[in-house]
């Protein structure tokens, strides 16, 4: 199980949220099921995940939340935003004094990988951005992870009767039942008539309205009308009402310029290639505000994501650079059939895969923070995605961690393309050599180096292989034992469906193989008591076999 603390708003270097956190979780495709249980939603909220939402919706078999009304602490827009996208919501709600719906935990779960993200941030702009929050990340393989699976089974069984939709406190969110809570005063407004500005409460804990706080994506509210174009005639140090206005206007067509013209983002002021004067102003205003340190935190994020040269041109041009980098990794690791990310670096500068190395190294330096710049908005998460190996192994087995990377890179394509699943590979080859080293490393409890340390294969080591090959590669003869053995019991099973009394008709050779079998299996292990034999027994005399000795 890998466990990862969440905190942010107390110290600037913190680089992740819980916001991020959700949405790199919903792009991500080892995932196919979500529940989310959460105490109060803001529309703010919700936007900063849509986008993400809506593409997990197309391969998800399940996705639902079950978010509260207590407090006042969830708006009328998050829940219409929610029926609009058509996102599966169910409402918690007791008609009860001093009783708040009040959790914060989200469970994705696919086929091999589950993750529990559990803290302090509700759906909300505050929950993501503004607040001081702290929550854990939990990930683990639950087929494999005694602990992760017992967290697993006791959050589903804490939540069961709202997953399994038999509590009478929950209801399916729709527009009527918006209606009804909002006559009810459980909800609140954001938004004040007749202007996008957010007056939003501090998530549910007070009735009090806080200062209005911009909303931080693109919504559509009144009659869906943007502000008339305005340039700028003259420019103020303070921040204006035209500037929320312009904003609206000129982040569309920026995102236009840098796609069709110069992937950068960079706008000079000599520039030939923008006939747009007013987009060039906005741009310089926007550089203003920047300077000025006056520059909203919710334009900030929304320029980011555009891809904003928040920085001077330089840092712009690194950050276009970086991407460029970061899918030639992705083309090597499809190349060299790689699922973790891992490119070694080459002392010939004319290696085709040179440069490439270097940056790669790099990114462990970015990451010590021993070189600058410091990771960008979503390039950490987008090496996590990849399976980035960070740490340097140097103990146990070979010293050298490229040389055991190398090697196990080269295992990858060996194992998965096997015909016969139960063979390792050859002791012959210099793969299953290694391999079997591995398992020799992990097994050893006498070898000793110089100083009178017992080899042992590193759990780090030994938790990349385990992946690739499962927990049984380290007892593999026994694995394959019990797994041919089954096969047998399979055929035998089968063969008395279709005979009960064990007798095949007259020319119905189908089952010679599993009436010899039967006959060997009597006279091998008829009263066996070893305790080597003991798991064969125990099947053999088992309700669901019952051998007839």
């Amino acid at each position: 199980m890998q466990v990862n603390f969440i905190g942010h708003g107390f110290h600037k270097e913190n680089q992740i949220n819980v916001g991020e956190q959700l949405a790199a979780s919903f792009d991500s495709k080892i995932y196919d099921s979500f529940y989310g249980f959460v105490a109060f939603a803001a529309a703010s909220g919700i936007l900063k995940l849509l986008k993400s939402i809506e593409e997990a919706k197309k391969h998800y078999s399940k996705l639902t939340f079950f978010i509260g009304v207590d407090n006042k602490g969830t708006s009328k827009e998050a829940l219409e935003l929610l029926v609009q996208k058509e996102i599966e919501v169910y409402i918690y709600h007791r008609q009860e004094d001093f009783i708040t719906y009040h959790p914060k935990l989200f469970l994705f779960e696919g086929k091999k990988h589950t993750r529990i993200i559990i803290g302090s941030s509700n759906l909300t702009h505050s929950g993501f951005i503004n607040n001081i929050e702290a929550s854990i990340q939990l990930d683990f393989q639950p087929q494999t992870d005694k602990q992760g699976n017992k967290v697993l089974t006791e959050v589903k069984t804490y939540f069961h009767d709202l997953i399994h939709l038999q509590s009478d406190h929950i209801f399916r969110l729709d527009n009527e039942l918006i209606l009804k809570y909002d006559n009810e005063g459980l909800l609140y407004s954001q938004f004040a008539k007749d202007r996008q500005k957010e007056t939003q409460p501090t998530d549910g804990e007070s009735d009090e309205p806080t200062d209005d706080v911009f909303i931080p994506e693109d919504i559509i509210f009144e009659n869906g009308e943007l502000p008339n174009e305005k340039n700028y005639t003259n420019k103020p140090a303070a921040l204006t009402e035209t500037d929320f206005e312009n904003f609206e206007i000129f982040l569309p067509q920026f995102i236009e310029y840098k796609r069709l013209i110069n992937p950068t983002g960079v706008i000079n002021d000599n520039t030939q290639y923008v006939e747009n004067r007013p987009l060039v102003n906005w741009y310089d205003r926007i550089k203003e505000l920047i300077r000025n340190e006056i520059l909203p935190l919710e334009f900030e994020l929304r320029l980011r994501e555009a891809g904003f040269p928040v920085g001077d041109g330089k840092y712009s041009r690194s950050a276009y650079i970086w991407e460029q980098n970061f899918q030639k990794l992705k083309q090597y690791m499809i190349v060299h059939k790689q699922t973790r990310a891992y490119v070694p670096q080459h002392k010939d500068n004319k290696h085709p895969d040179y440069a490439l190395g270097q940056w790669f190294a790099r990114q462990k330096l970015r990451r010590k923070k021993l070189i600058t710049p410091y990771f960008l908005d979503g390039e950490f998460e987008k090496l996590q995605s990849v399976k980035f190996v960070w740490e340097t192994m140097n103990a146990g087995g070979k010293s050298d961690d490229d040389i055991w990377l190398e090697n196990y890179f080269q295992l990858e394509p060996v194992w998965n393309e096997r015909v016969d699943k139960l063979k390792l590979p050859l002791q012959t080859t210099p793969v299953g050599k290694w391999l079997a080293d591995q398992i020799a490393n992990y097994k050893n409890e006498t070898k000793k180096n110089a100083s009178g340390e017992v080899l042992k294969l590193l759990p780090e080591r030994a938790s990349i292989i385990e992946e690739l090959c499962g927990k049984q590669i380290w007892n593999w003869e026994q694995y394959k034992r019990e797994t041919i053995f089954e096969q047998q019991i399979q055929a035998y099973l089968e063969f008395r469906k279709i005979y009960p009394d064990e007798i095949p008709k007259n020319g119905d050779k189908r089952f010679k193989k599993v009436l010899d079998w039967k006959s060997l299996t009597r006279y091998r292990y008829k009263g066996d008591t070893s305790p080597e034999n003991k798991w064969r027994m125990d099947i053999l005399n088992s309700d669901r076999v019952k051998f007839p000795w």
